[in-house]
């Protein structure tokens, strides 16, 4: 009997178009909703929330990244499509900013005119398959012609507009003619008005087993199959198979059509030396010069992406005389704060209540919490996060995640810094540990985060118990302390700061007597009545600074001692391991602004005093200002606006706790294995 041999490419149907009809408010609206709920900051929300998701940066991220580009003396930008006329000059760093605008066009706008602001011109590469181009009822190509105005106007900016193209995707999911579609909206694109004279391939050979330029006659060269950066080759291939599904290639011409270059043509010229780096989530770069480091040193506490910060630092340091050619995806920097609206440019809000479930003030639970710094007129942060349950700015549990005993758990508790509510909540030092150690040990561990500006360890010492009685376990704790420590843990000076009578507090707190003897202050009833308005005094105790170290303050230090060896004491009790970290190094002083050599002053001071601590203790002392001092030459750690841990901060904290926690860890993992 003969088998009967299908052609695959009588599956594929001719490429049908016409325009949806819906208006540009509502193309903009299913943007903001859609870009809410699948990379927002409010992780309760979208179509999988239980399983992560991308959350995304802020356009002051962005237009703090084109700022520092231009203020470069030597640098020049480059949209792509000039990218060949204008050569390398040997006195400049030539930049060529590539948009893949996969997703958000919205914020793409306001990418091309931050631009344009700064003097910048780019090329943003429009998607044909992106649903703010269009939509698919019953295999016919609904086109949403009012987005051609969004795409007139980014021109307008002086920026060029190009192709992204994914014919591919078209031939194997949809079995539509995707060459035809590359045909068909480069031309529609021109009557338009806009000039189309480039193309770059979206998504990679993973996907479709080859890369979508493979469409174009040259292109479909085996030795490209595995990535743009492979060897051509000689031999050409005409079809691609991949996961059971079909596609032709080198079916067009990229003459006959007026294209002058495909995107990733630029990485196969050995004349020019390339400096490049790719958006990768929230403050992530692919950074060629980083990446290639991090896979010679294998360094487990090091993320194989690097933060836009030191980036821009590295760049600054570039010899002249070659392409840095970026890859932004726009969608890296569009968080919204709410589903009707457009990316967040300007917001300062945050919500917070007092006595919450777990006493004492936290944020508002469930709530949004946004926070903008400035220094001379310049947006220096823009964050935007939303704090869980509890009101910490973390990520919640996953429904009835209690329960599990497969993974490692660490809780940090602190104040403002580990708080961090200028930084994105995936930045926060106890997500990038987390992280880090999960790839290490091969084993999920979770770090859980109880911090608040303004708590010290007396009074941090109720959120501990109230999460070991509401079932919690946990395989270490880390407390943070501060050369502050005393004026957040004093209750004669907490009780200044805030309101609240010692004798009658919100919610419980540890404290000692004279004699030494340590006990748990409950609430007191009626405590809001008693509430005074806040009076802190002129000069608040630091470690830091000798000077505001006042007979009395340094006379009850032992009792303050006493506490932190009873809380350690307590973490020990339900089968953690205790460790301290320095959260907090003079920034209430007014060291950490700069780098100035007194910060060196303000650390070794800290670090003499609450070493002393942790020794009475019998706990270790995590240092991760340690690692700030070590790069004094390299970003900033801190946000001058606000004094508190940049994400570079966050960073190497983040790196402190992985050294610290991992050795304790494994020595967990080891135990509950026996």
């Amino acid at each position: 009997m003969t088998q009967t041999v299908v052609d695959p490419a009588a599956e594929i149907q001719p490429y049908a178009v016409q325009d949806s009809g819906r208006s540009l408010t509502d193309v903009m609206a299913q943007i903001n909703l859609s870009c809410f709920e699948c990379y927002g900051p409010d992780v309760r929300v979208g179509p999988h929330p239980d399983q992560g998701r991308v959350t995304v940066d802020t356009v002051a991220q962005y237009e703090k990244l084109i700022r520092e580009l231009a203020s470069i003396d030597n640098l020049v930008f480059v949209p792509h499509t000039e990218l060949n006329d204008f050569g390398c000059p040997p006195d400049k760093i030539v930049c060529s900013i590539r948009h893949d605008v996969d997703a958000d066009i919205r914020v793409s706008l306001t990418e091309a005119e931050i631009e344009y602001k700064y003097g910048c011109r780019s090329t943003f590469y429009i998607l044909h398959t992106a649903p703010y181009y269009g939509s698919w009822v019953d295999g016919v190509h609904h086109r949403n012609g009012c987005m051609a105005h969004i795409y007139r106007k980014m021109q307008d900016l002086g920026h060029e507009i190009a192709l992204h193209t994914d014919p591919l995707n078209l031939y194997q999911n949809m079995k539509l003619d995707g060459a035809q579609a590359v045909r068909e909206e480069i031309a529609w694109l021109r009557e338009q008005g806009l000039t189309i004279t480039g193309t770059v391939a979206h998504n990679s050979a993973p996907i479709y087993g080859i890369e979508n330029f493979a469409i174009f006659h040259g292109k479909n060269r085996k030795g490209l199959a595995l990535g743009t950066r492979g060897q051509p080759g000689d031999e050409l291939l005409d079809e691609i198979w991949h996961d059971g599904k079909w596609a032709p290639l080198g079916v067009l011409d990229e003459a006959e059509l007026g294209l002058t270059y495909e995107g990733n043509d630029f990485f196969r010229r050995k004349d020019i030396r390339i400096e490049y780096g790719a958006t990768r989530y929230l403050n992530r770069w692919r950074w060629d010069a980083h990446l290639i480091r991090w896979r010679k040193t294998k360094d487990p506490a090091e993320d194989r992406f690097v933060d836009q910060e030191r980036m821009l630092a590295e760049i600054k340091r570039l010899e002249p005389g070659c392409w840095l050619i970026l890859n932004v995806h726009p969608l890296y920097y569009g968080a919204r704060h709410a589903p009707d609206v457009a990316p967040a440019i300007e917001l300062d809000r945050v919500s917070t209540i007092e006595q919450s479930p777990i006493g004492w003030e936290t944020y508002e639970p469930n709530a949004e919490q946004a926070v903008r710094g400035e220094i001379d007129g310049e947006v220096e942060f823009q964050s935007l996060n939303f704090s869980d349950d509890r009101g910490m700015l973390d990520v919640p549990l996953p429904a009835g995640d209690l329960a599990r005993d497969d993974e490692l758990r660490v809780l940090i508790l602190g104040g403002r810094n580990i708080d961090g509510r200028e930084v994105g909540i995936p930045e926060h030092c106890h997500m990038q540990a987390a992280a880090r150690l999960t790839e290490a040990l091969g084993r999920r561990v979770r770090l859980r985060k109880l911090a608040f500006p303004g708590m010290g360890l007396s009074r941090l010492y109720a959120w501990f118990e109230n999460a070991i009685e509401s079932g919690e376990r946990y395989d270490a704790v880390v407390i943070g302390l501060g050369a502050d420590e005393l004026a957040l843990s004093h209750p004669s000076l907490w009780s200044l700061v805030t309101g609240w009578n010692a004798s009658y507090p919100p919610a419980p707190y540890l404290w000692a007597s004279e004699s030494l003897e340590v006990s748990l202050r409950p609430r007191g009833e009626g405590a809001e009545i008693r509430r005074n308005s806040p009076r802190p005094p002129t000069v608040m105790p630091s470690y830091a600074e000798p000077s505001t170290l006042r007979k009395a303050w340094r006379q009850d230090q032992s009792r303050l001692n006493t506490c932190l060896k009873h809380f350690a004491d307590r973490i020990r009790e339900v089968g953690a391991v205790p460790l301290a970290m320095i959260n907090e190094c003079g920034e209430s002083a007014g060291f950490w602004v700069d780098a100035a050599a007194n910060n060196r002053v303000a650390h070794r001071r800290t670090v003499s005093a609450l070493k002393s601590m942790a020794d009475q203790a019998n706990i270790g002392l995590i240092d991760p200002y340690a690692l700030f001092l070590a790069e004094p030459d390299g970003p900033t750690t801190h946000w001058r606006a606000s004094g508190s841990w940049s994400h570079t901060g966050h960073r190497l904290a983040g790196r402190a706790l992985y050294t610290a926690l991992k050795p304790v860890l494994d020595s967990a993992e080891l135990q509950s294995a026996e």
